[in-house]
């Protein structure tokens, strides 16, 4: 699926990483996003949830690829059937006292011929890129909740066992 980055550069969804057994160390290997966390590919289709579940106050961006050609369906019992290579790609972040959005991490669900894999990615401090972490992560975030009242918190990036665990 051929997309335009940011800067008006071509920018190209590798699906052969989507498939790939090997599971690539960085984020922009795969072609989610044009350079930065919150710079989401022209590819991907953005998407929300009628009940989202609540995660620390986090706000989450939520994207689906489907590999250029191909269609979802949906089966009699209404689950929806992704093709392979297909991914969901989740982003969790807070806003900072500015207002901007510092994405933490980001989780990919990819269909490859063995199933399903899911995978956790936290950003670089300065957004650059995300490093894959399948041990997860515990990071220190500050954040305003919407009552007004801020908050540290000892945010949990997920091992990539636990999100198996509730995406199987």
């Amino acid at each position: 699926a051929l997309a335009v980055s940011v800067k008006g550069v071509p920018a190209q969804v590798d699906d052969a990483a989507i498939l790939s057994a090997d599971n690539p160390a960085l984020l922009s290997s795969f072609g989610f996003f044009n350079g930065r966390a919150g710079r989401p590919s022209a590819a991907l289709l953005p998407y929300d949830l009628r009940t989202p579940l609540f995660t620390d106050y986090a706000e989450k961006q939520r994207y689906l690829y489907l590999p250029d050609g191909k269609t979802y369906s949906v089966a009699p019992d209404g689950r929806i059937v992704f093709p392979q290579g297909s991914a969901l790609i989740k982003s969790f972040g807070y806003h900072d006292a500015s207002g901007r959005l510092n994405i933490i991490e980001t989780r990919l669900l990819l269909h490859r011929a063995e199933g399903w894999v899911a995978l956790p990615y936290i950003w670089k401090a300065d957004g650059s890129d995300a490093e894959l972490k399948v041990g997860g992560a515990r990071k220190p975030v500050e954040f305003t909740k919407p009552d007004g009242t801020k908050l540290a918190i000892s945010y949990a990036v997920p091992n990539k066992n636990q999100c198996k665990q509730c995406h199987s």
